[in-house]
Parts: C-alpha cells; structure tokens; sequence
C-alpha cells in the first residue's frame, strides 16, 4: 500500500538529529530530537521543549549545531537522549564523542559534523 505524505516541511522518515551546543561558560551538551526540518530554504525548525539544557544553551549563546545520528555512533547518539545536560554535564564525554571547532562559525561541533546554524 502507498501513502503519500504531500509537501511538508518534515524529513520522512524522520532522523534523529543531534543538537549540540555550548554554555555560558563553555561547557559543550548535545540532545537528540526528532522532530527538525526545513523551513526555508536557509532555516530550519526544531521542537524542543524550554526545560532542556539544549534550549537554554540556544538561547544564551545565540549558536547550535545539526547533526544526524549515524548507525556508526548509534550508541553516543541515545545516551545523549537519554540523559540530561542538566544533570549530566559531561555527558558528551562520557558518550565518547570529541567536539572540534565548526568550519563556518565560531561555534564547536561534532567531529562528524557538516551543519552550523546561527540563530538570529
């Protein structure tokens, strides 16, 4: 059976995005969300709820970065879902993940990291 999903803004099936960001003090925390996509051709649009340290982070420092999971870093991927930068304020080392300066912002990212979007 086919269905059509008709135009939306939504990536289908939707991935798992990796949202990283850093403090006011510079502490690096990443989340996974699965509710992201495009909303413009330079925009995109995320579902993230105020209590997560990621929309903190987002709006103190104005910056974040987009990844998305990969079968290769399955496991780093669900730990940083399933813990809480508020509680946890290495998790990003204890998934094992190493961040490296964004190539386009001032931001850092994931190693693997190919999206850098400053909010305005």
């Amino acid at each position: 059976m086919k269905k059509s999903f008709d135009a939306k803004p939504w990536f289908f099936p939707l991935p798992v995005l990796i949202i990283a960001t850093y403090d006011e003090n510079g502490n690096a925390n990443a989340m996974n969300a699965a509710w992201g996509g495009l909303y413009d051709s330079d925009q995109v649009e995320l579902c993230l709820s105020a209590g997560h340290k990621t929309t903190k982070n987002i709006l103190a420092r104005k910056a974040f970065t987009i990844s998305f999971a990969t079968k290769k870093y399955l496991e780093a991927c669900d730990y940083v879902g399933l813990e809480s930068g508020n509680t946890v304020p290495n998790k990003l080392e204890k998934a094992g993940f190493t961040m490296q300066k964004a190539m386009w912002s001032t931001h850092r990212s994931f190693r693997n990291c190919q999206c850098v979007w400053n909010v305005h």
